[in-house]
């Protein structure tokens, strides 16, 4: 829920710059102690399910990267394809963008849905802030964001040489990313905040260095704020616990798990100038594109494993 709410929250951001990713950030009520109601998207399916369908083995379902481009085509003819792959285009890059930043793990191909539109979307954020699944020791997230070929091939409309819609939509990415870091440390305050809900993932300081780094570095003003204090918010929201652990004899959020083993990522290169960041992104875009084999690898142990066929 609070993976859904910051995914809304950077949606209001780029609209304010008049950029509009086409984000689908479903509805998430919580009505009581592991119960809730979620938001039903309509007219959408997995791309599991999508590739399983257009496949006749699911050892190969992952690798048709055909799948996905011929799917849009059957539910958008004639002049209507053009628009869903724009829907695609831009939803794409939103979420690049927003998993990334948020370091968003267990991206496997039922967690992954695309609307008859053209709109892709992620669900199930049971993972976040680098805090990646591992499978007999070996991290199963292999990659910064899930940027496929199959992606690809539906954002340059089926054709390997249309490299104009690809580099539109690398730019796309880039200036998302650029709008977040400008609110760099909009998302550290609420992540600090939150660090008293007791989830698994978000206990302590460390958790939230996933977003900025090294914890004794400072914000610079390029990076979105002019910093109030040259103390952190993590180290603020840290301090703030503490003395209500000392003064009311503990919050209920002190029992819990100890700090996650997360090395900082520095997802915002808070630390650096734009120009340095930008080029820190543009290694992980091109990283998570030439590395995207291993994603596929990963989904197709996931469809072996849980056939959706219908």
């Amino acid at each position: 829920m609070l993976t859904l709410q910051m995914i809304q929250l950077m949606d209001i951001l780029w609209k304010q710059e008049g950029l509009d990713l086409r984000m689908t950030p479903y509805g998430c009520l919580s009505t009581g102690d592991r119960t809730g109601l979620i938001e039903v998207v309509l007219h959408s399916d997995t791309i599991a399910n999508i590739q399983l369908n257009k496949s006749n083995m699911a050892a190969t379902a992952a690798f048709n990267k055909d799948a996905l481009l011929n799917w849009l085509k059957s539910k958008n003819p004639g002049e209507a394809l053009d628009r869903a792959i724009e829907e695609f285009t831009l939803s794409c890059a939103g979420y690049c963008v927003a998993t990334y930043v948020l370091g968003i793990g267990d991206r496997h191909s039922d967690n992954i849905m695309i609307r008859e539109n053209g709109q892709l979307f992620h669900i199930d954020f049971g993972h976040f802030l680098g805090n990646f699944k591992t499978k007999f020791g070996i991290n199963r997230e292999r990659v910064p964001f899930i940027l496929t070929y199959d992606f690809v091939h539906v954002i340059q409309q089926g054709k390997t040489n249309n490299s104009e819609k690809f580099e539109r939509f690398r730019g796309y990415c880039e200036r998302a990313y650029t709008i977040l870091r400008r609110h760099g440390l909009l998302f550290l305050h609420l992540f600090a905040l939150m660090r008293a809900a007791g989830l698994p993932e978000l206990s302590c300081s460390k958790d939230i260095q996933y977003l900025k780094g090294d914890p004794g570095g400072s914000s610079p003003g390029d990076a979105g704020a002019t910093p109030h204090s040259s103390r952190s918010p993590l180290e603020g929201a840290e301090s703030t616990q503490r003395g209500g652990g000392e003064a009311g004899g503990g919050p209920p959020w002190q029992a819990r798990p100890q700090c996650s083993p997360v090395l900082p990522q520095d997802s915002l290169a808070l630390g650096k100038t734009e120009e340095e960041a930008l080029k820190h992104f543009r290694v992980k875009f091109n990283e998570a594109l030439r590395e995207s084999w291993k994603t596929k690898v990963n989904w197709l142990a996931h469809n072996v494993s849980k056939d959706n066929r219908q």
